[in-house]
């Protein structure tokens, strides 16, 4: 039975391993070594993936066939980032110059 998506998995003799180290674990294939740094950045891990149970492919079976709301909120603030780089881009490139400060958002502007 796999395990149900929604935070992340307690890893072993690992102290706050953050989305950005399981991003960095999971792009290796088996028999790979890399580094890895914890949530707030203080330990770095050298990590060797010797298996993957269940495979990468079975992986993207199950990802493949779940409701995208199992999985959004994992990418939520990626997306977040991103929309807002694009938009500070495009602020950019055609020079526009705001007049005012503009206004905060809110989490209820959202």
């Amino acid at each position: 039975m796999r395990q149900q998506p929604g935070e992340l998995s307690k890893v072993d003799g690992v102290v706050d391993p953050g989305p950005e180290f399981m991003q960095a674990v999971f792009s290796l294939d088996v028999g790979q070594v890399s580094t890895a740094m914890n949530n707030p950045e203080n330990i770095c891990y050298v990590v060797h993936v010797a298996t993957m149970e269940p495979s990468r492919e079975q992986l993207l079976r199950d990802y493949a066939i779940d409701h995208f709301e199992t999985y959004y909120r994992f990418g939520e603030a990626d997306a977040q980032r991103m929309s807002r780089e694009a938009i500070e881009a495009l602020l950019a490139d055609a020079n526009i110059r705001w007049e005012r400060e503009p206004k905060e958002l809110t989490s209820l502007d959202q």
